[in-house]
Formats: structure tokens, C-alpha cells, sequence
């Protein structure tokens, strides 16, 4: 079995993350002709798969960031990592779900 340091699974965590997002928007955008559109305020964007893989980039490096910050600095870094985790996902579900429809 090959044994991998912490450095190289989070590396490959984040671009298994990449390359999911990009599968997912493959199957929903091109094959399910699903519109995929960013509204602020009157103007709108279209999401397209640069968007999503660097998405999935930022948000991994930035996570493997604090992970790695948390566990130099902190005696419990796994209950922090957990919160946070928690903290981010109520932060990035409030949006959609105050939307208006």
C-alpha cells in the first residue's frame, strides 16, 4: 500500500474536488441542458467550467490553508476544523435559501 503524507492527500482532495464539480457540470450543463445562471442584482452570468474548477481550487486551497493553520496552532485542531466546517456550510446555504424565488 502506499502511504502518502498529509500534503499530498489534501492535494489530491482538492482536485478530486475539481475534477467533481467539472464532471457534475459537464453532466448538468452539456448533456441535461441545464441553464446555470449567477444573478446580482439586474445583470446575470452564465457558470461555466472555468468558474467552477476555480471555485473548487479557491475553496480547497483556502480549506487546506485552515486546516493546516489549525493543526500548528491549536491543541484541538479536529473541533475547530468541524465548526468551521459547519460555520461555512449555514453561511453558504443562507443565500440560496433567502433568495426569492
Amino acid at each position: 500500500m502506499i502511504s502518502m503524507n498529509d500534503r499530498g492527500r489534501r492535494v489530491v482532495a482538492v482536485a478530486t474536488a475539481t475534477i467533481g464539480g467539472l464532471l457534475v457540470w459537464t453532466i448538468a450543463v452539456p448533456l441535461a441542458g441545464v441553464e446555470l445562471t449567477v444573478r446580482s442584482g439586474t445583470s446575470s452570468q452564465q457558470v461555466g467550467p472555468g468558474d467552477v474548477a476555480g471555485a473548487a481550487i479557491i475553496a480547497g486551497l483556502a480549506a487546506m490553508g485552515l486546516a493546516v493553520l489549525l493543526a500548528r496552532t491549536i491543541s484541538r485542531p479536529r473541533r475547530a476544523w468541524l465548526s468551521t466546517c459547519l460555520a461555512v456550510l449555514m453561511v453558504s446555504l443562507a443565500g440560496p435559501f433567502s433568495a426569492p424565488v
